[in-house]
């Protein structure tokens, strides 16, 4: 079975605060993703900058960032090294994307999955992360390239988006939230 991988490691600098605890429609967006992803698993990692791990560790599986300031692909590489096992990827900042949208990028599971948009732009997050990449994935972040819609060009399959546009969207600032 997949195990869920919720990226929340950042610095919430255009937010203010640290975004996992940011409410939006009455729930903490870490409480949103939590939520989406237990839909197709029980099995869910949050990936962690220090002072999360310190605050989140008694409560829930945390993963401490191997690889701080290298952006999602370092939380991607930190819990495919830490757990061994296929991992499906959300953004803390991304509370809609929903369970079923999701699903269909695990329907292969044999390859790096994410969705394209329309215009044939990657949409890397959410995506899925077969174990069998970390290699590949390692040696790229090894030579500091930190383009997750870089590597998905080479190594990623296309999942076509059916779904609606605000399923991707990133609420980054405070303005976002309303």
């Amino acid at each position: 079975m997949v195990k869920g991988l919720i990226l929340m490691g950042g610095q919430s600098t255009r937010m203010g605060n640290d975004k996992a605890f940011v409410q939006w429609k009455g729930k903490t967006l870490l409480d949103h993703a939590l939520c989406n992803l237990q839909e197709i698993t029980s099995d869910i990692y949050l990936s962690v900058n220090t002072e999360q791990f310190k605050a989140l560790s008694p409560q829930h599986k945390c993963i401490k960032d191997l690889y701080p300031d290298k952006g999602p692909m370092g939380g991607i590489l930190s819990g495919l090294e830490t757990l061994q096992k296929d991992l499906l990827v959300v953004a803390v900042d991304m509370p809609e994307s929903s369970a079923p949208m999701m699903e269909r990028l695990i329907q292969n599971s044999s390859k790096v999955s994410a969705f394209k948009n329309p215009d044939q732009k990657w949409e890397p997050l959410p995506s899925f992360w077969p174990v069998s990449i970390t290699p590949v994935l390692k040696g790229y972040l090894m030579n500091n390239e930190l383009s997750l819609s870089s590597f998905l060009n080479i190594h990623g399959m296309a999942v076509i988006s059916d779904a609606n546009s605000s399923s991707f969207r990133n609420l980054n600032r405070p303005a976002d939230l309303s």
